[in-house]
């Protein structure tokens, strides 16, 4: 007769089944039951182990939101089949990195304009800390940093110094330069990073391929060295050169004459005095290599309403290897005339860039006679500290 069988929480190793022509009171109706039993035990076993796994979730989930302090040193195995060769799952590969992050600079849930992501900071002595940084703007503001003795504070958008007893420094990867940052010591306030400072390298020896520039003095206990370029400044400076006309040289009027038509001025301190019309005297000058010869004034003094006349002369060898070659003679500047009496500075503009390889002599022609050649200065643009 039926009836209603409530099963046990009993897990059965065995069960026993009924052959042929038993009758359904017998081993059929245990086995039935025994079935049941099982189907109960295991059903709550799986409730343990969803409960088991649940448990393990919320333990990793908390332990994620933790800040973990570790007292030892933590080796991670990056390549697991090295360390457990029986390991069969899949493992992280060897590049896999110690350390991981999704988000960037701007990811930052209270400032979306925000320019450094803190990624580690490190202890150091005296209480202060070295901290490491992504920016957020590889190009302007920077895209990697260690900082040392100054942190970054996301509100107010600004450095902050940590110990005022020391000073703070930083090493900035930006998208084609590398730059150093510096703080002296005391500086409380904040800062942006435009009010870095520049940095400084001691001791180390620094290979550049680029350019080397530097916002503040840069220093070198030992020689530096350029293997292809030149000493830049940033932007070219504008020097004067004053060359007093002793040092000129008097041409002869034509071959064979005894003296040249000029005459040292003993009347004054320095320059030459013309003694005949048409008589020139040369001024040679050098300039760094690779400067440029902005304008000529010749300063020179005449008695009468005479036109002088001035240029600037280039002697370019032709070949040093053929003697029988010579030079070539360029008066490239054009010329610089003046007709009147009195003392006079007479311009020439040149803009003319100066090789060494070549000779370059200011051309002066006097009127008459009685023309002083006094001095001339040199307006050039210096591109940077040369040694030639």
């Amino acid at each position: 007769m039926a009836h209603t069988y409530t099963p046990v929480d009993t897990f059965h190793a065995e069960i026993t089944v009924p052959d042929d022509g038993d009758v359904a009171t017998g081993p059929g109706l245990t086995a039935l039951e025994y079935l049941a039993d099982n189907t109960k035990n295991l059903s709550g076993r799986a409730d343990d182990v969803d409960d088991l796994i649940q448990d393990l979730l919320d333990e990793q989930n908390a332990h994620k939101n933790e800040a973990n302090t570790f007292v030892e040193p933590q080796t991670i195995a990056l390549d697991d089949t090295e360390s457990n060769p029986a390991l069969t799952l899949e493992v992280p590969k060897a590049d896999t990195p110690l350390l991981a992050t999704t988000t960037d600079a701007g990811s930052h849930p209270g400032n979306a304009s925000n320019k450094w992501k803190l990624l580690g900071r490190f202890k150091r002595a005296g209480g202060t800390y070295a901290y490491i940084y992504s920016g957020a703007d590889t190009a302007a503001v920077g895209g990697f940093a260690i900082v040392v003795n100054a942190y970054w504070d996301v509100d107010e958008q600004k450095w902050v110094q940590e110990s005022t007893g020391s000073a703070s420094s930083a090493l900035v990867w930006r998208f084609d330069k590398l730059v150093m940052w510096r703080k002296p010591s005391g500086s409380s306030t904040h800062w942006t990073n435009a009010e870095w400072e520049g940095g400084r390298l001691d001791g180390l020896e620094v290979i550049v391929t680029g350019d080397l520039s530097g916002g503040n003095d840069v220093k070198a206990t030992q020689n530096m060295r350029v293997t292809n370029g030149e000493y830049l400044y940033t932007t070219p400076w504008e020097r004067e050169t004053l060359i007093d006309a002793n040092s000129a040289i008097p041409r002869l009027a034509s071959p064979g004459d005894p003296s040249p038509p000029w005459t040292p001025n003993t009347s004054g301190s320095f320059g030459w005095i013309s003694t005949a019309a048409d008589a020139i005297i040369e001024q040679p000058f050098r300039l760094p290599h690779g400067s440029t010869l902005i304008r000529i004034d010749v300063y020179h003094f005449q008695g009468l309403t005479v036109q002088d006349e001035m240029k600037l002369r280039i002697m370019n060898p032709v070949d040093w290897e053929d003697p029988d070659a010579g030079f070539d003679v360029d008066d490239v500047a054009g010329e610089g005339t003046f007709a009147g009496a009195g003392a006079r500075i007479t311009a020439i503009n040149v803009n003319q860039e100066i090789d060494n390889a070549r000779s370059y002599a200011v051309v002066f022609t006097a009127g008459l006679a009685d023309v002083r050649f006094m001095a001339m200065r040199l307006i050039w643009s210096d591109p940077g500290p040369r040694n030639y």
